[in-house]
């Protein structure tokens, strides 16, 4: 799953921003979208893998920056004169990012009580995080009735990236889970979840559909896929009907409440990742979701994780399986 990510933004930088042209279907901001996806998808990826690992954290955030600054390095310093470098560099430079970071992440750390309920911290927030930015890539696509369609590559793309996500999403929550769901029904869902949002991922960019319409099945999928990893990762085995409606309730405001805040927080994030990497036109009309994911959807779930606290009920041993570090 990481190499998949890491693969997709090297892809990004290589292929598709040198090609991109404002006004011309898919643009360089639309680019910059869906290599901010996959930057974030291989940094939860990663978090996931090394979730018994004593530095997983900081090794992310190595990971994402290092990913970052290969795209914005090269465009600030102008070594190929406003040419992209060429894809075996850019997968040469990328990988050499992830190795770095999987040192960083330094060694396994024994499943006891003092780490037990940080690493089931860590797998809420990826499986909340993962769930939110898959529907909301779909959603921030362009799609005017008049641009011409995208390459294949891109679609496919499209179909890719967005279901990764909600791999990664469902693995973690079921990780998380006090009752753990038995094999049939774990496949079940994971291959439900993924194969229905790869279609809409596709058909979103296959297809001329009105933005609008989107626009709003994106924001409620994204809305209805996050609460519905967080019910699954926090809610335990309680199954009151008082906890049930809060669950309803949780999903109903994220369902119209969770796009439009995290695309109001994303738009000073991309300017200033834009202006770093170079853009001629950091200001952008085009609609973005991922950096405003991570500046609202992490600290919440944090700290609605935080505040539920991890449910010693379990054994240490058996309270976080190895479950999302094996898929990513």
């Amino acid at each position: 799953m990481v190499a998949v990510a890491i693969g997709l933004a090297a892809w990004c930088c290589a292929t598709l921003m040198p090609a991109a042209e404002p006004g011309h279907g898919v643009g360089p901001e639309w680019v910059d979208e869906l290599r901010w996806g996959c930057v974030i998808l291989a940094v939860l990826g990663l978090r996931a893998a090394a979730l018994r690992r004593r530095g997983a954290t900081l090794a992310a955030l190595v990971l994402g920056g290092w990913l970052l600054a290969a795209a914005a390095v090269p465009a600030r310093l102008s070594f190929m004169d406003g040419d992209a470098l060429p894809g075996p560099v850019v997968g040469v430079v990328a990988a050499a990012g992830a190795g770095l970071a999987w040192l960083i992440s330094g060694p396994r750390v024994r499943a006891g009580a003092p780490w037990a309920a940080p690493v089931w911290r860590g797998l809420v927030v990826v499986a909340v995080t993962a769930a939110a930015c898959g529907p909301l890539l779909i959603a921030s696509f362009p799609t005017a009735p008049t641009a011409p369609l995208p390459a294949i590559g891109l679609r496919v793309a499209m179909g890719v990236v967005p279901a990764t996500f909600v791999a990664l999403a469902v693995a973690a929550a079921a990780a998380c889970r006090r009752r753990p769901f038995g094999p049939g029904r774990l496949a079940l869902f994971t291959v439900v979840s993924v194969a229905v949002v790869a279609a809409g991922g596709v058909v979103t960019t296959a297809t001329r559909i009105d933005q609008g319409v989107v626009l709003v099945v994106g924001a409620a999928c994204a809305g209805l896929l996050a609460a519905g990893s967080a019910a699954t990762a926090l809610a335990g085995g309680a199954h009151t009907p008082l906890t049930k409606a809060g669950w309803a309730v949780a999903a109903a405001l994220a369902t119209v409440a969770l796009a439009p805040v995290v695309l109001y927080t994303a738009i000073v994030p991309g300017i200033l990742l834009r202006a770093i990497e170079g853009a001629a036109q950091p200001y952008s009309a085009t609609i973005s979701f991922q950096p405003g994911v991570l500046l609202v959807v992490v600290p919440a779930v944090t700290a609605l994780a935080g505040w539920l606290r991890y449910p010693r009920a379990r054994s240490e041993e058996s309270a976080v399986r190895p479950d999302a570090a094996r898929l990513a």
